[in-house]
Order: structure tokens, then C-alpha cells, then sequence
């Protein structure tokens, strides 16, 4: 996470732990019908689509989230 004058910290809600459990559930058994793609188990190239798929989520998880320690993603727009 990072303060707002930029310094980094560990955050207090987020932990590789509690994703990995997180991640094995909605890939096995998925929320509303839809599972989160983890490529195929066999064969390089559905391993490389897994793996991409997990850093594109936790960049965007990043962005929305993680780096302000947020439960929720931030909401930008001016309204």
C-alpha cells in the first residue's frame, strides 16, 4: 500500500494467502456462474494465459485497490 505522500507500507487487509485461497475458489467453483481462467493444465501456452491472467488482475487490483489499502475500489469520477 503507499500513504499519500508516497512512501510504501504492507498493507493491513491484503495478504498472498487469503488471494491464493480466494483464487483457487473462483477458479474451481466461481462466483455467479462465471470461474476465473487459469489456463489449461496442460501445454505451455494455457499456462502462460493463467499466469497472464493473474498479473493483468492484480495490476488492476493495484490500481483500484491495494494501493490505497481500500476494501473498495476508489471511485474517480467527479459527480
Amino acid at each position: 500500500s503507499q500513504t499519500p505522500q508516497g512512501q510504501l507500507y504492507p498493507s493491513y487487509r491484503y495478504s498472498l494467502p487469503d488471494f491464493l485461497d480466494a483464487l483457487i475458489v473462483i477458479a474451481e467453483e466461481g462466483v455467479g456462474g462465471r470461474k476465473f481462467y487459469l489456463g489449461e493444465p496442460t501445454g505451455a501456452q494455457g499456462v502462460k494465459y493463467g499466469i497472464v491472467n493473474v498479473i493483468m488482475f492484480l495490476a488492476q487490483a493495484y490500481k483500484e485497490s491495494i494501493q490505497y489499502d481500500a476494501c473498495d475500489e476508489n471511485n474517480w469520477e467527479l459527480v
